[in-house]
């Protein structure tokens, strides 16, 4: 197994355009003072967008007017699509704009597919976007625990050479399936950390949670 990105977070959320609870301005300042080289944000799709009635007054469109005046934080940004059925279709946009940096992630409240066949939606996904897919976002979190069916996915992952997520924020926030984060960790050829952080807090604390869960299963020195 491999981390492919420990000084880099490429999962996180603004308050500009999607739930989190500090402006983009913000992350990038405390990004920079975490000591990251590079940060993502990436806001949820429109379709989450949709389903919790989030309407932003940021016109995504003016997003290429945003530039980094704080330090030398690299930041990108990209969209957290949304799995929505097992035939591998996503929302892969926000406001009408897509973005070729994504996070796949299933959340049960977007899914619209039956969901014993989440992890063919996955799979289809994959097949059909793994150029545009940066990472599989939260594949072991506790809302799709009893569907995904880890090992399929992985193996998928791993022939795409797509990386699979160590969610930080559900790992604080104990939203993490543990037994199947571990057979994950043990299958997957590469991984990423990131925080999914909707605030400072899971910036920070997301990352190290993170690191030290890694540390306890001796996967990091």
């Amino acid at each position: 197994m491999s981390i492919i990105n420990l000084n880099r977070d490429y999962h996180s959320h603004s308050l500009n355009y999607s739930d989190g609870l500090n402006t983009i301005d913000e992350m990038v300042r405390f990004a920079g003072e975490l000591g990251l080289e590079e940060l993502a944000l990436t806001d949820h799709s429109q379709a989450a967008l949709d389903q919790h009635r989030l309407v932003k007054k940021n016109f995504r469109k003016s997003i290429d007017r945003w530039k980094n005046v704080h330090n030398s934080v690299s930041v990108r940004f990209g969209v957290e699509a949304d799995l929505l059925n097992e035939g591998g279709e996503i929302c892969a946009h926000i406001q009408g704009l897509e973005s070729d940096f994504l996070v796949l992630s299933a959340h049960s409240d977007v899914y619209r597919g039956n969901r014993s066949k989440v992890t063919e939606g996955y799979i289809r996904a994959l097949e059909q976007y793994h150029q545009r897919i940066v990472v599989i976002g939260h594949p072991c979190a506790r809302y799709f625990q009893e569907e995904v069916q880890i090992e399929e996915l992985v193996d998928a992952a791993n022939f795409w050479q797509v990386p699979l997520e160590i969610n930080g924020a559900n790992l604080l926030n104990q939203r993490t399936n543990l037994t199947l984060l571990g057979k994950m960790l043990k299958l997957a050829r590469e991984v990423m950390i990131n925080s999914d952080a909707h605030n400072l807090y899971e910036l920070r604390e997301g990352r190290q949670a993170a690191l030290n869960y890694l540390r306890q299963q001796s996967f990091l020195p």
